[in-house]
């Protein structure tokens, strides 16, 4: 199966674009055969030597041989484990070889031509044609399968980049083939560790790769499944944004991944992560100051709402949330506008508001720390 597929591989590339596609998915269905048959085998017998494919391909001739190994041998004569040459085939190599065939057949459902040559290792140009074509479910796949770390957290930046630019933009892409996502039932991407498994390329029209057909409703979908693999992905959207379109509204559910759900042990005063000092400073980089003004005094509002009691946990998230250089800086930003006669009316009544926010603020914390001494002089 694994010789019939890979014979498969040339034709498919001198085809036109409908016998492509069948090669393409007959291609992938011996794959997926030659994966199952290999993982019923033992793991030390679990490879396939190329040279076979070789001949098969080329119609070479070779010298009858069995399946090499190399035998090290140690200093005292001992042998060690058999290692494999490095040119074998095993289970892992055709996981990859079926990834990037799979994305190669959607493609050519959208009539887009990208081809397998069997030597790609880090395919970043098939990503971008996957992200262009609307194949999200297909472009996270690849990534989740070749990228590793650091490696993994640049390449979901580069594809956020891109979705969050679709926003922006007047774009009108290529027909949205997540709607007849026909080999959707290849992959798995819901898990950071198992990212492909084995079926059928004869599948029916599954759900839809994602809800609606909105940029803005794929972006926020996407977000949400795979920001857990980078914490700073929020920030990327945003700042992507609001770099193209400093008047744009940022949508509330983009806020709100800033502001909800932050437990304490990710609170950050750098701004690395996801929280709502992240958003102040994004706030003030893109001039938005009435949108920071409002965040500093919602966060005041919601802060002295908590129980004079809970002294520590009071004290702890204004510490935390919001640097007070950051503040500073906002406020010098609002009188340096107001001193070049800029938004005068409205930067001098933000900064009125602020004023008035940060000595209740101030108030308030002079009444807590009264507070703790006199519980402890008790």
């Amino acid at each position: 199966m694994y010789l019939y597929s890979a014979h498969l591989r040339t034709e498919a590339a001198l085809k036109d674009h409908q016998h492509r596609s069948l090669a393409l998915q007959e291609r992938l269905n011996g794959l997926s055969a030659a994966i199952n048959a290999l993982q019923l085998v033992h793991p030390a017998y679990a490879w396939i030597d190329p040279l076979i494919e070789e001949q098969f391909l080329y119609h070479e001739h070779y010298p009858s041989k069995k399946a090499k190994k190399t035998v090290d041998k140690q200093p005292d004569g001992n042998t060690v484990q058999p290692q494999r040459l490095q040119t074998y085939v095993d289970v892992e190599k055709l996981e990859n070889e079926f990834v990037l065939t799979s994305a190669e057949y959607l493609l050519s459902l959208a009539n887009v031509k990208w081809t397998f040559t069997g030597i790609q290792k880090l395919p970043s140009d098939l990503v971008d044609l996957l992200v262009q074509t609307n194949l999200y479910d297909m472009a996270f796949t690849v990534l989740l399968k070749f990228w590793k770390g650091s490696g993994l957290r640049r390449e979901l930046e580069r594809v956020f980049c891109a979705m969050s630019l679709k926003c922006c933009s007047h774009y009108v892409g290529p027909s949205l083939f997540g709607n007849d996502f026909r080999s959707h039932h290849l992959m798995l991407t819901s898990s950071k560790d198992e990212v492909v498994i084995h079926g059928s390329a004869n599948t029916g029209p599954s759900s839809h790769q994602f809800k609606g057909n909105s940029h803005w409703e794929t972006l926020e979908l996407y977000l949400e499944k795979y920001r857990s693999f980078h914490g700073r992905l929020p920030i990327i959207v945003a700042e992507t944004l609001l770099r193209m379109d400093p008047q744009v509204e940022l949508p509330l559910w983009l806020v709100h991944m800033f502001k909800g759900g932050q437990r304490e042990s990710t609170w950050g005063m750098t701004g690395q992560q996801s929280n709502p000092a992240s958003l102040l400073r994004i706030y003030a980089d893109y001039g938005r100051y009435t949108e920071a003004t409002n965040l500093l005094l919602e966060h005041m509002e919601s802060f002295s709402t908590v129980r004079p009691g809970d002294i520590i946990h009071r004290k702890r998230p204004s510490a935390v949330w919001f640097p007070y250089s950051m503040i500073e800086r906002l406020w010098c930003q609002l009188e340096e506008l107001i001193s070049l006669g800029h938004m005068v009316d409205q930067c001098d009544k933000l900064k009125k508001l602020l004023h008035g926010a940060l000595l209740g603020h101030l108030q308030l914390l002079k009444v807590d720390s009264d507070d703790a001494l006199a519980s402890s002089a008790c």
